[in-house]
């Protein structure tokens, strides 16, 4: 499956790569705005390569993370979970996510731990937050590659992260962009598939994140209500006055049908 271009607005779950092989996940937004339980992606199974992807202001944590990486069922059933395994995570931006969990699910049953997962090329700024990432079990599974990560603390130093400061900038509701070349031009991991950015406007510069530096000015908005979706459609419906309306006394099945062919938006049976 190819995911790609879509928005996830204040969304109450996860993109969650279960029961299949060799998913792409690319060039979506997944925008939470501190809202609680907005979920990102939740990676299972193997093979899928998830890139160029903006996660912005996600609260969800365990299964709801911005980035889950799970553990799996030894021998797993169809219905249960497989290993995570041979999966590639590069060149995405995290801006003020609270979770990125690594081992979730980890319990009696899901002792299968990350295997050859890759974690390159991405941004994560967090400035509310000393912290980038959790680990629930043993995550020797999954290397970490020249990363750019800048915390309330300053830039995060460790293992797999560059300690520097990618001087984002904030240009609209929740995007940040690149601004210098703190983040352009440095050594990073190289991936065959990763030719363009989000903006789908090709790489001419090494530079971590979804969104290269020189194609900053051009920064296209994200899905919107307004310009995605069928123009038929409108997900709000009109407020009903309960209480203001009729009554219909219901006693017995053909009247609770009969109730339902005739009342009206914001009537009450009364069973």
């Amino acid at each position: 499956n190819i995911v790609r271009r879509n928005t996830f607005y204040e969304c109450e779950g996860s993109l969650v790569m279960r029961h299949g092989d060799r998913n792409i996940v690319s060039e979506n937004f997944f925008i939470g705005n501190d809202l609680p339980e907005t979920g990102g992606v939740r990676v299972i199974n193997n093979g899928h390569k998830i890139y160029n992807n903006y996660f912005y202001g996600l609260k969800g944590e365990r299964f709801r993370a911005a980035l889950a990486v799970m553990n799996g069922v030894p021998n797993s059933l169809l219905n249960r979970y497989h290993m995570a395994k041979d999966c590639i995570i590069a060149n995405n931006t995290f801006i003020n996510c609270d979770n990125i969990e690594l081992g979730v699910g980890s319990d009696f049953e899901r002792t299968d731990v990350p295997e050859n997962i890759l974690i390159a090329n991405n941004i994560f700024l967090h400035e509310r937050s000393n912290e980038i990432y959790q680990t629930l079990d043993d995550i020797s599974g999954i290397s970490f590659k020249t990363n750019v990560a800048f915390t309330r603390a300053g830039p995060y130093r460790s293992s797999g992260f560059l300690g520097i400061n990618p001087d984002l900038k904030k240009v609209g509701d929740g995007l940040f962009v690149p601004t210098a070349s703190s983040i352009a031009g440095i050594a990073l991991e190289s991936f065959e598939f990763l030719k363009t950015d989000i903006t789908g406007k090709n790489r001419s510069l090494a530079t971590a994140g979804a969104l290269q530096l020189d194609n900053a000015a051009e920064f296209r908005p994200y899905a919107t209500k307004d310009n995605t979706g069928v123009k038929w459609y409108n997900s709000k419906s009109d407020a009903v006055a309960f209480g203001s309306c009729d009554t219909h006394a219901v006693a017995t099945g053909e009247e609770l049908a009969a109730a339902g062919e005739n009342s009206a938006p914001g009537d009450v049976v009364d069973l």
